[in-house]
């Protein structure tokens, strides 16, 4: 309950929308052209680098952000995004967490969360000024593999235990077919007595056979 009311879970409205693989580049491209100021959180630097190139590549006004940066690089990434000067900022979790902008629009996963705690904390960055936010999650079975395999390294057992868990419950949030705020509000013990009607689920409803 602590949690949930840390979270402002019941007055935060954010449009949330998960894909799976398949999701093309192009896709994210149109995706990314027809909102304003955007976040891309990814943990891997290799790979924060090649996406900030390629959108740069398609015309887009992108940057990267993460510790291989030196501090005056990271200052003037973050200064340009926070002046509108910049469009897309490319980042890991930690360093994209840390840039202090309240009208970020649309925030895109571009790789799975450990955990649904992670996952709301970030995607609440979008639309803290109050008007609409979305967010996005890209993900892969590889993913789900990557994650268990860096939570598996860990030397406490009970650790692990707990983690691999969280990742399970973060799975299951992916591939629900019921309302995602609803979903999320349940894992923190909370009920929505009806659809949040801003999902993707909610939207698009999948088929049921």
């Amino acid at each position: 309950k602590q949690v949930a009311e840390k979270l402002q879970l019941s007055t935060r409205s954010v449009s949330r929308k998960i894909k799976a693989e398949g999701t093309s580049f192009n896709e994210l491209l149109k995706r990314l052209r027809s909102t304003l100021a955007k976040e891309l959180l990814l943990r891997r630097k290799l790979t924060i680098e090649q996406v900030a190139e390629r959108l740069t590549a398609a015309g887009l006004s992108a940057s990267a952000y993460h510790a291989g940066l030196s501090d005056r690089d990271r200052a003037h990434v973050q200064e340009q995004f926070i002046r509108d000067d910049l469009q897309i900022v490319v980042a890991t979790v930690a360093f994209g967490m840390g840039i202090d902008k309240p009208n970020v629009r649309f925030v895109v996963h571009y790789d799975l969360p450990k955990n649904i705690e992670s996952y709301y904390q970030e995607t609440g960055r979008a639309g803290r000024d109050g008007l609409a936010g979305e967010a996005l999650l890209l993900y892969g079975y590889g993913d789900i593999a990557l994650v268990k395999g860096l939570i598996n390294k860990g030397g406490n057992p009970e650790q692990k235990r707990i983690e691999l868990h969280k990742l399970g419950c973060m799975t299951g949030y992916a591939e629900p077919l019921l309302c995602r705020r609803r979903a999320l509000l349940a894992y923190f013990g909370e009920k929505l007595d009806e659809d949040c009607g801003n999902c993707d689920i909610c939207i698009d409803p999948p088929e049921q056979y």
